[in-house]
């Protein structure tokens, strides 16, 4: 048994849609390495795909504890925290997550959603420009950035945007 060849395999299945199919072999890891930060997180992104928030919450702060510069880890902990209404908490672990990996494209576009959703549309609009400028092409950074600037009445800044960069198929 080889427990991080069992946790690649888990990240795997759980990542292509069979995330009950990746705990049996999660579990096994953690058994034979039970201070396995990376298949902490791999069971944390499982259960979250199985609606099991809190439980993966758990699972991402073990990860932390275990290896505090693991950005996923903090990433994934921001994403339970937003799915959950808990948006400060949130933005604290997309703001780490950017410490740690600072080219984080999915940290910047997580950040910007949630303070959108907190309402604070201009601090929103500089995460998802910084997102666009890590992953140009980024249609969910995209769309949320257009979506904000629509928000803010900023429409001429979204009619500068080139037509063929905008997919209008919301």
């Amino acid at each position: 048994d080889f427990p991080a060849a069992l946790n690649n395999l888990a990240d795997n299945l759980a990542r292509t849609g069979q995330p009950a199919a990746a705990l049996p072999l999660i579990e096994r890891a953690l058994q034979l390495q039970p201070k396995f930060a990376r298949a902490e997180n791999t069971h944390g992104v499982a259960l979250a795909l199985l609606g099991r928030r809190e439980e993966a919450a758990r699972r991402f702060q073990r990860a932390i504890e275990l290896e505090p510069a693991l950005a996923e880890a903090h990433h994934n902990l921001g994403l339970t925290h937003a799915e959950s209404g808990r948006l400060e908490a949130a933005i604290a672990c997309f703001a780490r997550t950017l410490q740690l990996q600072p080219n984080h494209a999915g940290a910047e576009l997580n950040w910007g959603l949630a303070l959108a959703l907190g309402d604070r549309l201009g601090e929103a609009r500089a995460h998802f420009e910084r997102a666009l400028e890590l992953d140009p092409e980024s249609a969910s950074a995209l769309q949320l950035y257009a979506r904000v600037l629509l928000r803010a009445g900023e429409l001429d800044l979204l009619v500068a945007t080139p037509a063929d960069e905008i997919d209008t198929t919301l």
